[in-house]
């Protein structure tokens, strides 16, 4: 499907032109008829020459409806600037010229429309003005085409040359998105008779097709497709660059409004944070201040913003700058799309437009210098670039592996090469996150070096601190380490990052413990001397050793814990249950006994356990299962036990 939109300025004859392409007046609204302007976005299916379907969007052209132009305009393949012979360029006309250049769009064509009320030199000096007004313009090379509603003999010679040429401007290649995630801005609510709740829009990422489980953004309100038609025809799938109206099933038009958008559950995520690069219109009377309050145009929505410059002081005209946004509701948008900005007082001679440029990202970062520098790399050709210039500006979060088309404009194969890549150049770290969802694959989390060596650095320095406080305990515990480290949320990252510095030697320990490699446990004689007494009574206790209570009572004082969790280390003691350490040759007796009675027998009850160990339960039970915790036996389906295989 390729989009053709219309623009130009009021009554200079778009919704005419439509007419007499399609067939169709697209001014269906009563207010339209009685004003005789348009009002609402109107839509029309057209058939180029070579066969390909041409959805033809018609705007309104005046100053107070632009932002249902933009809307209109947003993801078109192609512009008809429409142009009256009797009033040439407009304010409107140098309005709507900006903002489809600063949507993106790159083809176009102008149409003189009207050219049956002027004298036919009046006409030539028309398109010689117009050349010279779009010389600095992305249709300064751009086909002008007459037209006058009165030529009814001339029409289809007309409609054919125009038919021509959208056939050779329009693209060969398909519209690139269509394996980004789900993307429909809704341009249009209404309830039908009979069928309940219909939506239209353009798909503007990825595909969507009947039967498909959807939810409406920012609400997170979830429907269903219930049929859909593509320019008034059924159709089973939509992909993206088509028009696309949707029947939803459990959808409540009253929670529905134009500007929410159509997305896959959790795969995209609202955001009232952007970054994008902004271009001011030349037309701007004076340039932009560091902050300015403003309109944020995308898709189909609009909402204020706080906007502040981001690497200058000031934005003259047709100048660039990075941007970061701060919307006043949730808005839905993804890299890549591209957005306007309008002001709220006019611009003499033009509009209320300021700029607009394509969204590089879904947060603000910090205002480092390293960070412009990275905002920048954004929109590099290389991939890996861009996703490693991502994962810096994510922070020490890092991202979800499934999260870095909202971060990355790029489809997902390209996208999955690039990461590679950049985890195969050492300029991201690959981590395992949470499992979940269809593949734990996509929860894998990609971290930049940089952060991974500034995370590295903070929990060194905690572990230093622990070490101060604690000399006499060999390492400190992982989880009141994770539970002191903040920006680390995810359980299997902080874990996987811990495993990491133990391997690269940065760090030193166990999956329970970690320590600094060059720590020393500091052992006087009064502290050696309290180990000797505490291993001496639990090695004579054997195997019905006094609780850790007993423990306390018998040797009052806080290095006791210190003095377990040194002999624990050591291989001395035994922490069986947080209640009960037993001598390490008595473990070792009730294991030999354990053993030769499976090696023998093949199975052991817990009755057998008692009557080979005479143990009472209170130490059966927990040794039994600590045989189980170390992997020397394993629970049979009738409760005995056997010997686990290796």
């Amino acid at each position: 499907m390729i989009i053709v939109g219309t623009a130009g300025h009021i009554d200079h004859g778009k919704t005419t032109l439509t007419r007499a392409l399609t067939g169709i007046d697209t001014d269906r609204l009563k207010e339209e008829k009685q004003r005789g302007i348009s009002i609402e976005l109107g839509f029309a299916p057209l058939d180029l020459p070579d066969g390909r379907r041409v959805g033809l969007v018609d705007v309104p052209g005046h100053e107070r409806f632009v932002h249902h132009m933009i809307a209109g305009a947003s993801g078109i393949d192609i512009v008809l600037m429409i142009i009256a012979a009797d009033e040439g360029v407009m304010p409107q006309t140098r309005e709507h010229l900006a903002i489809c250049e600063l949507l993106g769009v790159a083809r176009g064509l102008v149409v003189v429309t009207k050219a049956d009320l002027v004298e036919e030199d009046w006409l030539e000096l028309v398109q010689e003005d117009l050349r010279d007004q779009l010389s600095d313009t992305f249709l300064r090379d751009a086909p002008i085409l007459t037209f006058g509603a009165g030529w009814e003999d001339r029409r289809d010679a007309f409609r054919e040359e125009l038919l021509r040429t959208l056939a050779e401007l329009a693209p060969d290649a398909p519209r690139p998105g269509g394996d980004r995630p789900l993307l429909l801005p809704i341009a249009r609510v209404f309830s039908s008779k009979g069928f309940g709740t219909v939506v239209t829009g353009t798909v503007v990422s990825g595909s969507l097709a009947v039967g498909d489980a959807l939810e409406v953004l920012p609400d997170r309100l979830p429907v269903k497709v219930r049929t859909l038609e593509v320019h008034n025809a059924r159709a089973e799938r939509s992909e993206v660059g088509t028009r696309t109206a949707l029947n939803l099933a459990d959808g409540d038009m009253a929670r529905i409004s134009r500007g929410m958008v159509l997305a896959r559950p959790g795969a995209v995520e609202p955001t009232r944070r952007i970054v994008m690069r902004l271009k001011a219109v030349p037309n701007l009377s004076e340039p932009a201040k560091t902050r300015f309050s403003a309109l944020f145009h995308v898709g189909t929505t609009y909402v204020e913003a706080e906007v502040r410059l981001l690497d200058r002081d000031r934005l003259g005209p047709g100048e660039e700058a990075l941007a970061a946004l701060h919307t006043r509701q949730p808005v839905v948008i993804l890299p890549g799309m591209h957005a306007v900005i309008r002001g709220f007082s006019e611009v003499a001679d033009f509009g209320k437009t300021l700029g607009g440029g394509p969204i590089l990202l879904p947060v603000i970062p910090r205002a480092r210098p390293e960070n412009i520098v990275a905002l920048g790399r954004l929109s590099s050709e290389d991939g890996a670039e861009r996703v490693t210039a991502a994962a810096l500006l994510a922070g020490p979060r890092g991202i979800r592996r499934r999260a870095l088309s909202a971060w990355v404009d790029l489809d997902p194969a390209p996208l999955a090469v690039a990461a590679e890549r950049a985890v195969d150049g050492e300029d991201l770290v690959l981590l395992p996150g949470t499992g979940g969802g269809s593949s734990a694959a996509a929860e894998d989390v990609l971290l930049h070096r940089e952060h991974e060596r500034s995370l590295l650095e903070r929990v060194s320095a905690r572990i230093g601190v622990y070490h101060g406080a604690n000399p006499r305990r060999p390492a400190m515990p992982r989880e009141e380490l994770r539970s002191q480290v903040h920006g680390i949320e995810d359980p299997r990252v902080f874990h996987a990052l811990c495993d990491l510095w133990v391997a690269t030697k940065d760090l030193a320990g166990d999956d329970r413990a970690l320590r600094l490699p060059e720590f020393q446990l500091r052992l006087d004689d009064r502290f050696l001397g309290l180990t000797g007494s505490v291993e001496a009574q639990l090695a004579a206790a054997g195997v019905t050793p006094p609780t850790l209570g007993e423990l306390r009572a018998a040797f009052p004082g806080a290095d006791l814990e210190d003095a377990l969790a040194h002999l624990v280390k050591e291989g001395r003691l035994v922490r069986v249950t947080g209640d009960l350490i037993f001598h390490a040759d008595a473990v070792e007796g009730v294991r030999s006994k354990v053993v030769r009675h499976l090696e023998t027998e093949g199975t052991i009850t817990t009755q057998q356990f008692k009557e080979i160990t005479g143990l009472t339960r209170k130490y059966l039970i927990p040794l039994a299962e600590h045989f189980d915790a170390t992997r020397l036996t394993v629970r049979t389906s009738d409760s005995a036990r056997r010997l686990r295989k290796a």
